[in-house]
C-alpha cells in the first residue's frame, strides 16, 4: 500500500512541474481587472482606479507581464479604464512624411495620452507565430534520457 502512495506522488509532483509560474497572481490580477472594469461603468470610478493600481502592483512584485492589450485599457496618469465615450476621448491622425497612421487616446480624468502606430505589418510580441514553445516540442533533459 506504501508503494502505491510514493507512485501517487511521484506522479502528482510531474503535474506540478507544468504548472505556470505565478498562476495566483495571474488570477488574482484577472480578478481585479474584472472588478476594476465593473466598478469604472458606475458605482464608484475611485473603487475602479484602486483595483486597477492594485492589479499594476500585483504584477510589479511578482514581476509578470500585463497582456499589452489590458494594458491599453489603462491610464498610466490616473489607474482608470480607458472607455471610450465614458472617459476617454479616441481619435485617429493622419500619417504625415514617414509617420503612420497613429490612434491617440485621451483619459478625460488626467488629460494624459496614449500614441498607438498602426502599420499593416505590425504585430505585438504574444500575437507573432513561432513565440510560444509548448511543452510538448520542448526537448527533454539530459538527465531524462537513459
Amino acid at each position: 500500500m506504501a508503494k502505491d502512495h510514493k507512485k501517487q506522488f511521484k506522479h502528482s509532483s510531474k503535474h506540478r512541474s507544468k504548472q505556470v509560474t505565478g498562476a495566483d497572481a495571474l488570477v488574482r490580477m484577472n480578478y481585479l481587472y474584472q472588478a476594476s472594469s465593473l466598478f469604472s461603468q458606475g458605482a464608484s470610478p475611485s473603487l475602479s482606479r484602486f483595483y486597477a493600481q492594485s492589479m499594476k502592483t500585483v504584477a510589479a512584485r511578482m514581476v509578470l507581464r500585463m497582456d499589452p492589450q489590458v494594458k491599453r485599457t489603462i491610464c498610466k496618469g490616473c489607474c482608470s479604464l480607458l472607455i471610450p465615450g465614458m472617459n476617454a476621448l479616441v481619435e485617429t491622425k493622419d500619417s504625415n512624411a514617414g509617420v503612420p497612421h497613429v490612434i491617440t487616446t485621451t483619459c478625460t480624468l488626467c488629460s494624459r495620452t496614449k500614441n498607438l502606430p498602426v502599420t499593416s505589418n505590425h504585430a505585438l510580441f504574444t500575437e507573432r507565430v513561432g513565440v510560444v514553445v509548448s511543452k510538448e516540442e520542448a526537448p527533454e533533459d539530459a538527465s531524462s534520457k537513459d
